[in-house]
């Protein structure tokens, strides 16, 4: 099952669940899933819940569609190109037999 978010390089860095090659720069794109990402609620930005929970401190990461792993690829994709990568397409797992994948399209 593909995982790498990047590239075609055999060798890998990765965090838990997050593949992408050793290149420049890869480092910080894997803190920012870290930071962002890792561990937190994701809320579109007009669930009643975003308030209080922010009040509590509670990670969360706030979009503005519904937080399915089909708009978490996107945001991934599109991190990805901000950064400069060349990014082809991004594969994200739910389970080993569900996933979803953007290609910029």
């Amino acid at each position: 099952m593909p995982r790498r978010l990047l590239g075609r390089s055999p060798i890998e860095r990765s965090t838990p669940g997050v593949h992408v090659p050793v290149v420049d720069g890869s480092e910080n794109y894997l803190s920012w899933v870290d930071r962002e990402l890792d561990h937190k609620m994701i809320l579109r930005s007009d669930d009643p819940l975003v308030a209080p929970l922010k009040q509590l401190g509670e990670p969360v990461f706030v979009v503005e569609s519904n937080p399915t792993v089909e708009h978490i690829a996107k945001i991934l994709f599109d991190y990805t190109v901000s950064q400069g990568f060349p990014a082809v397409r991004v594969t994200v797992w739910e389970t080993p037999t569900s996933f979803a994948t953007y290609s910029g399209e």
